[in-house]
């Protein structure tokens, strides 16, 4: 009877084992997070046997501005749990001296597991389930810790699919975007302006006499210039808006519902926070200024 039983579960474990080999596989064509989700949704509930969890990715929050932070990217009935929305899950952490670094069996606020998902020492991610009625804590630690050391690979594919995605838009130099990524969007906001009956602004700014600059001091202090612009121009816009490198000295800012009197404001901002900046090269400072010109959608054209 006792082998019989052992054999019964070698037999489950080489099911299971067979099920998280065939998902991680197909986990590995996964290029997004929309990609990826429903396959680790299946994989929790087959492999893990839990359907109360939550797992949360590593992602960039802005591309302009480089945050990042962990975000929701499956959930199943944990809408009322601390361990629902990362947020609430951190800050529960934070408070009871429990390391987000460190796999544990969790017995409050209620019994679950919430581990780690590293690629080397880099967190990835992180995976929290409550613990069904008569199950094994530990058993389903271990478990779950195989299942985020498989699962690993996948999310730093996507992070590096989205690092070149991000570097094929962004220009190196001023970190803005490059002029084909405005193009399009130029594109998609006449669009959508045209069928939802709203306005957007164009704002396009070049650096004065950036010739003479480079003439004078050389091609880095102008590369120099340039980084600094795109900053400034970067740290003073929305989220919503979208800032571009046009060509050469010029940039472009796209400003969706935009009125022309908030945008004249916003212009003269970054004129100033342009003018102020400090720009200092073998003891001398030297001044740099811009100006800006403003088109608004369907005030001034309707292309």
């Amino acid at each position: 009877a006792a082998a019989k039983a052992r054999a019964k579960d070698i037999e489950t474990e080489q099911r299971e084992v067979l099920a998280l080999f065939g998902m991680v596989k197909g986990m590995a064509e996964a290029m997004t997070w929309n990609d990826i989700r429903p396959k680790l949704e299946v994989a929790v509930e087959q492999y893990l046997r839990v359907d109360e969890f939550a797992i949360y990715a590593l992602e960039q929050r802005s591309q302009q501005k480089g945050e990042t932070s962990l975000r929701l990217l499956a959930r199943r009935r944990l809408q009322s749990s601390v361990g629902g929305s990362w947020e609430t899950l951190s800050r529960w952490l934070q408070e009871n001296g429990v390391p987000v670094t460190v796999p544990r069996v969790l017995e409050k606020p209620e019994r679950a597991v919430a581990l780690p998902v590293f690629d080397g020492d880099k967190l990835m991610g992180y995976f929290y389930a409550r613990i069904p009625k008569g199950a094994d804590a530990e058993a389903l630690l271990g478990k779950a810790q195989n299942f985020v050391d498989e699962i690993s690979f996948a999310f730093r594919r996507i992070r590096l699919f989205q690092e070149v995605e991000k570097f094929s838009q962004v220009d190196g130099l001023t970190g803005t975007f490059r002029r084909g990524v405005l193009d399009e969007r130029i594109a998609e906001e006449v669009v959508r302006a045209q069928t939802f009956k709203t306005t957007f602004c164009l704002m396009l700014l070049d650096i004065d006499r950036f010739k003479s600059l480079n003439d004078t001091y050389g091609h880095q202090f102008g590369d120099e210039v340039l980084r600094r612009v795109g900053e400034l121009l970067r740290g003073s816009v929305y989220e919503t808006d979208f800032v571009a490198r046009y060509g050469g000295e010029e940039f472009a800012i796209l400003l969706p519902r935009a009125e022309p009197t908030g945008v004249l404001r916003k212009a003269e901002a970054v004129r100033k926070a342009v003018e102020g900046a400090v720009f200092e090269l073998a003891m001398q400072r030297v001044k740099v200024t811009v100006s800006l010109g403003i088109a608004h959608f369907p005030r001034d054209g309707q292309s």
